[in-house]
């Protein structure tokens, strides 16, 4: 079976359109469902608000439903199964796609033997996909807002009873006030802390959530009514909605004026609308599937924030449009309370987020490292919903990223502690909308705390490959799959395990998707996986991360070559191996030698400066030394012409200004002349590299050049050499230089 809803445009505190319901990722337990033949056959509900269907496991068919999961029965309940649709008879049997790719049903039932050759998660193609959803559901135009993340928030709670539901057993107002707004847990009711504790924690005391809870108030229609047979995924909910609303007014219990947060927040200037409404409701989630109170899930109301046509409080002129709906109790029997995991995901696109679950249904977009991927956590229980990714965090202001220019060794706090950093690198071209997040993640704090623990320990540090370019999360890209690397995720994580389970759709993360000592502690332009943007640029290394603690390290790039200070007389040789490369970076700062690079060029405008440094350590000052250097390059411009370098060393100077050439130079020595073996040893490696042992990046044209030069500076006790890269004689529009330095030798003149 399959449901599907309607998109939405987010832009936080701006009015944006809002064109389809936002909802919850479906269970990953198991339910029970039974045939007509009375036989009862175990199913996993998969997909989302958008798409569902069911899949039979047969892996999983021992997993125990509504209890924490293991990390191994994680995995075995993720495992893709076998698509199961309903046939005419009502029988739940094996679907295969038609002629034109769309889900039919086979003629074998679920519980007999698995056709020979059936495919494994079998969903239609993408362009079918949208054509359902638009055929089910048309899509809306109705003003949207997004709250202001940020101080107090204030958050209406209203419960909705359902006009079948009056004999059933809810929890009380008092309950629902525990689960929203306890300080401290609450055993039953919140045993992992509230609603309002998680937004603390996650925001790290940036924004205070109160909530006032409305007593229930009981609804003129019954549940399937509202559900509309679709979930409650059409209009139909928004009458239970406004139901609600004229039921509260009518009770005088609300100052609906109360709710415009804008008030708050800007010196008592409200804009008219309430920012913050949660309805809880009386019934059984659909997203956990199957038969709950004996409503089939499709009569069932499917947790989701959306927009509705404005209901306005004729008292006070405030209007209600956005609004979140969750269920008020868990599971598909008994009386238990609903939990803070779905209610802290709806919450959160009240503040702009979009789902970062894959919507396509083939994969898990971030998986349990995201609350807005995945509320359940890694147990399944909803209690330990987790954090919300460091993009997320950037998205709403609760925290901000030190960009990464400078090679070093760099710490990174737990992003469940309250000193929670976050790094992002940028790469070196191609948009601004592609770059590198890396944050901690670490079993501690309250919500975190359910991440397991893998091969080398637990947590780690997560890296994530962001593309701000891309609307969502629902085109999943891997090595091997078709259309990758033009398909990706918005916000994927790069799975330290080099595995793509998460775009592959195998599991919902595990401990081995995040980077530590013992596991895989780097991450280069060469490893598996590497940090290559999607279109080839490479970055400088991330490696030496530290052994999972809550405060971690790394090492970003290298840095400078320096000589032992040991030998001070004779030759000092700083070996540089071929595919080693000095960085200059396109802002004209100061960059050193990267280790995992076989070349490193960059672009700029004219007249920029780009350099790298190698420290000498001499005992005695004012030593002379002789700097050998050979460096290649390439040329675009239309004279051929490259810039000049420069070897420079406490106030002295001399420039290297190669000409353009498709093969290497002839040795030029400069004073003091160099020894000819270490001359004819610099035309070795020239030639070595003529024969591409080290080839200039695919996406770079023109020849390449060779120089070989040596010089003599005068070089102060511990001071660096300095080798500079002048592109003055670069247009803008052709610029494009990188220089690698194979070796540099240093004769100390005693």
């Amino acid at each position: 079976m399959w449901l599907c809803r309607i998109g939405c445009t987010f832009l936080v505190f701006w009015i944006a359109t809002d064109q389809r319901a936002i909802g919850n990722l479906a269970s990953p337990f198991p339910v029970e469902v039974t045939q007509p033949s009375g036989e009862t056959i175990q199913l996993y509900i998969r997909g989302n608000e958008k798409l569902n269907w069911y899949e039979y496991v047969p892996e999983a068919r021992n997993i125990q439903r509504g209890v924490a999961m293991s990390p191994a029965d994680a995995t075995l309940a993720a495992t893709p199964g076998y698509t199961v649709i309903k046939d005419a008879d009502g029988r739940y049997v094996y679907a295969q796609l038609d002629a034109d790719s769309n889900w039919v049903p086979t003629d074998v039932a679920v519980g007999a033997e698995v056709p020979q050759n059936l495919q494994r998660r079998l969903i239609p193609p993408p362009e079918n996909v949208q054509r359902m959803i638009r055929a089910r559901l048309p899509e809306q135009n109705i003003p949207s807002r997004a709250a202001a993340p940020l101080g107090t928030v204030k958050n209406l709670v209203v419960l909705l009873r359902f006009a079948d539901h009056t004999g059933r057993t809810l929890p009380s107002k008092a309950d629902y006030e525990q689960l929203f707004n306890a300080q401290s847990p609450v055993p039953n009711l919140a045993p992992t802390g509230s609603v309002k504790m998680f937004y603390q924690e996650n925001s790290y005391a940036k924004m205070n959530l109160e909530s006032t809870v409305v007593d229930w108030v009981t609804l003129p229609k019954k549940e399937a009514y509202y559900a509309n047979g679709q979930s409650g995924l059409t209009s139909r909910i928004w009458e239970a909605l406004r139901d609600g609303l004229d039921l509260v007014r009518a009770s005088g219990s609300v100052d609906f004026a109360d709710f415009d947060n804008e008030i708050n927040q800007n010196g008592g200037k409200g804009d008219g609308w309430i920012d913050a409404i949660t309805f809880v409701h009386s019934g059984y989630a659909a997203e956990f599937g199957g038969v709950a109170g004996g409503a089939d899930m499709d009569d069932r109301i499917w947790s989701h924030r959306w927009t509705m046509t404005p209901w306005t409080d004729p008292a006070s002129g405030v209007k209600v449009s956005n609004y979140n709906i969750n269920p008020g109790i868990w599971g598909t029997s008994g009386t238990a309370i609903g939990r803070i995991g779905v209610i802290c995901h709806e919450l959160g696109h009240f503040f702009g987020l979009p789902d970062l679950y894959d919507y396509s249904g083939k994969g898990e977009g971030c998986g349990s490292w995201c609350l807005m991927a995945n509320s359940w956590g890694f147990d399944g229980t909803q209690f330990r919903p987790p954090h919300m990714s460091a993009w997320c965090k950037l998205f709403l202001s609760w925290n901000s990223a030190q960009l990464l220019s400078t090679p070093g060794t760099y710490e990174v706090e737990a992003t469940s502690l309250p000193g929670a950093n976050i790094y992002r690198i940028n790469y070196p071209s191609g948009p601004l909308s592609e770059y590198l997040l890396i944050e901690n993640r670490q079993a501690v704090g309250r919500y975190d705390g359910g991440i397991p623990a893998g091969t080398g320990g637990q947590g780690g540090l997560a890296i994530w490959h962001i593309d701000d370019s891309v609307p969502e999360n629902d085109q999943p890209g891997y090595p091997g799959s078709d259309g990758f690397p033009a398909d990706h995720y918005k916000v994927g994580l790069i799975q330290a395990d080099g595995l793509w389970e998460l775009e592959k759709g195998l599991n919902r993360g595990n401990a081995n998707d995040v980077f530590r000592q013992g596991h895989n502690d780097s991450l280069t332009a060469t490893t598996d996986p590497n940090s290559n943007s999607f279109t080839g640029v490479q970055l400088p290394p991330i490696k030496n991360i530290s052994a999972s603690s809550s405060k971690m390290s790394f090492q970003y790039g290298d840095a400078p070559i320096i000589v032992d200070d040991t030998v001070l007389a004779g030759v000092v040789n700083v070996e540089v191996p071929t595919s080693h490369s000095v960085n200059f970076s396109p802002d004209g700062k100061a960059a050193t030698i990267l280790l995992d690079r076989l070349v490193s060029y960059a672009y700029g405008d004219a007249a920029e400066v780009k350099h790298a440094t190698f420290v000498l350590p001499l005992k005695d000052a004012s030593e002379n030394a002789t700097v050998a250097i050979q460096v290649r390059g390439y040329y675009s411009t239309d004279d051929g012409s490259v810039g000049r370098v420069i070897l420079s060393a406490n106030g002295s100077a001399s420039i290297i200004d190669p000409k353009a050439s498709a093969a290497p130079q002839a040795s030029r020595a400069m004073e003091p002349d160099a020894k000819g073996a270490k001359q004819a040893n610099h035309r070795a490696t020239a030639e070595r590299i003529r024969r591409g042992n080290n080839p200039k990046p695919s996406n770079v044209t023109g020849d390449d050049f060779f120089y070989e030069s040596s010089t003599s500076l005068v070089v102060d006790e511990k001071l660096p050499i300095t080798i500079v890269l002048q592109t003055e004689r670069l247009t803008s529009d052709s610029v494009g230089a990188y220089l690698v330095i194979d070796s540099i030798d240093v004769e100390i003149k005693p």
